[in-house]
């Protein structure tokens, strides 16, 4: 029998049927049991999605009536080609970073977690979240005392253009045999130091985690329909694995009333 039961979304603020599937072959399988097992609850609890995380060592997923909503990754373990002496993709736009100590920079990360929220639940789940929720889970970041923020400034832009947000130690996850870092977020305004700030802000986040002797762990989120195939999400995740990063796991999400 799978690993199922009831769980809190803290950003959609409802509760959801999770259940996690040894291998994508069974997940349906696994789901239609707790959907069963758990029948005279369900109603009372109202669910009406059930959240399935499986294995994933590839990125096709054969998976027609699940959505795939997060895929999270592993940085392999060593620093290149992020690493101290790695060059960055621009040397016209010269970017630094360095961990957010100031009201202003906490500011700022403070919006730009939100941002991540707000889109990524709208365009993941096709949610809207409430004002109120958003700031209680930003808040709860923002003051946890294992947070770790890095902000990029750009020498060419005057201005501070994003950030890297990680949590550590985070606890064992069911992947990871000791405790892991958790890259959180990490957003970067468009323009064009764009992507020497990205890559400067993943350098700092491996860094960071090998200084701890931990492994880094993050992830990309998917839109509806992005399941198989080319996509934006399968784009990121291709560069990802390319520099670098192994996939661990997925997160899926069916409608309870399909089963």
């Amino acid at each position: 029998m799978p690993k199922a039961g009831f769980a809190w979304d803290a950003v959609s603020a409802e509760t959801v049927l999770y259940i996690e599937s040894a291998n994508v072959a069974g997940v349906t399988t696994s789901a239609q049991w707790a959907v069963r097992h758990f029948e005279d609850k369900i109603q009372d609890a109202n669910v009406t999605r059930v959240v399935a995380r499986i294995p994933c060592d590839r990125l096709e997923l054969p998976l027609a009536d699940w959505q795939r909503t997060t895929t999270y990754v592993r940085w392999k373990g060593d620093d290149q080609p992020y690493g101290p002496d790695a060059p960055l993709a621009s040397t016209k736009h010269q970017v630094q970073t360095c961990r957010s100590r100031s009201a202003h920079d906490d500011l700022l990360v403070e919006r730009w977690l939100a941002r991540a929220i707000k889109d990524g639940t709208r365009l993941a789940l096709g949610r809207t979240v409430l004002d109120d929720r958003v700031t209680e889970y930003v808040d709860a970041w923002m003051s946890d005392p294992r947070r770790i923020s890095y902000v990029a400034l750009c020498d060419e832009c005057r201005s501070t253009v994003g950030h890297a947000t990680l949590l550590s130690p985070c606890p064992n996850d069911g992947q990871s045999s000791t405790p892991f870092m958790e890259l959180v977020d990490l957003l970067v305004e468009d323009g064009p130091c764009a992507s020497t700030a990205r890559r400067a802000l993943t350098r700092e986040a491996i860094v960071a985690a090998n200084n701890r002797k931990q492994d880094l762990v993050g992830n990309v989120t998917h839109l509806p329909g992005e399941g198989t195939g080319r996509s934006g999400a399968r784009t990121i995740l291709d560069r990802l694995i390319e520099s670098g990063w192994i996939p661990l796991y997925a997160l899926l999400q069916r409608d309870i009333s399909s089963f």
